[in-house]
């Protein structure tokens, strides 16, 4: 188990992800990153800004569209995900190999069907654990810095 934390002291992990035959690498920060929280916390009041503003029943977006917002941030980075395009048809327009992980890409992901609410629930679980990991460590450390100043 290797954890990387960054300048912004983040922690993520890498974790394999396998759906339909691909197996896709994804960097997956704690539940407990900070602009995560902030952003979930937001997401019921967007949602119901939506109704105080009288955006038309077309225009409304569901919740789970800002939720999914909250979780992209959670993925930092990934490997071996790619994407296909289709026309107005259904007919296979291209494949994107090794797409890129930018905040347009991860939306695209999560919002991907039945296979965005798996990569959804992945990241919400392993974010969590990790989340639960890194308090198990931080109070391995904590309880034996107490042990040896007692006494």
């Amino acid at each position: 188990m290797a954890f990387t934390t960054g300048k912004e002291n983040t922690v993520s992990k890498w974790e394999k992800f396998t759906i339909e035959g691909q197996t896709i690498e994804l960097k997956i920060r704690s539940a407990d990153y900070e602009p995560f929280r902030a952003m979930q916390d937001k997401a019921t009041p967007a949602y119901n800004e939506q109704f105080l503003l009288g955006v038309k029943e077309d225009d409304l977006k569901p919740y789970h569209y800002f939720l999914m917002q909250a979780f992209a941030v959670l993925i930092q980075d990934w490997k071996g995900v790619d994407f296909e395009v289709f026309d107005e048809h259904g007919e296979l327009k291209e494949t994107i190999t090794n797409a890129p992980c930018t905040p347009e890409n991860k939306l695209k992901l999560l919002y991907g069907g039945d296979v965005g609410v798996q990569v959804w629930d992945f990241v919400r679980g392993k974010s969590k654990e990790i989340s639960e990991e890194l308090k198990k460590k931080r109070d391995e450390v904590l309880g034996k810095s107490q042990n040896t100043t007692i006494g």
